[in-house]
């Protein structure tokens, strides 16, 4: 979408486009933080499409963003996280109709031990269950609980 850049032609940037400029932008200015606004709270635990109970997730690591995004959560893409990743600066994903709710933060660690499950992506004739834990060596009956979650879902 950028062919335009040559001859000085307004041209778009694409999914993703406005995300991406935000994150250059802020990441040139060294911001603390980088808002994207959306129509929605935030990153969400699953389409709300198929399940209209979903809710916002409150933090994000940039690679569960990232793979959130690559398997098919629309509220993101994949790359449009990349220039704050490499800056270490959070972005805060808000809903421009409802700019009171606290949106997601995304950022390089959070806390692991206040969420197991962040967001269930469903992708047509695909199933993948990532885990990532350091909680689950050595313990008994770890990954019993986590398909019991799963299931139940």
């Amino acid at each position: 979408h950028l062919q335009g850049w040559k001859s000085g032609a307004v041209t778009t940037l694409g999914r993703g486009g406005s995300d991406l400029t935000a994150t250059t932008i802020g990441k040139a200015l060294g911001l603390r933080e980088i808002q994207v606004w959306k129509d929605v709270d935030g990153v969400l635990t699953c389409d709300p499409n198929i399940y209209p109970n979903a809710r916002t997730v409150p933090y994000l690591t940039f690679d569960e963003a990232a793979e959130l995004a690559y398997f098919g959560a629309q509220v993101l893409h994949p790359q449009s996280m990349r220039p704050a990743r490499e800056g270490d600066i959070p972005v805060r994903v808000k809903n421009s109709y409802n700019p009171k709710a606290p949106g997601t933060l995304i950022a390089k660690g959070r806390d692991m031990d206040k969420v197991v499950l962040t967001s269930i992506v469903l992708k047509s004739n695909v199933t993948m269950l990532d885990i990532v834990s350091t909680r689950m060596l050595g313990q008994f009956g770890f990954l019993a609980k986590v398909c019991f979650l799963y299931s139940k879902t």
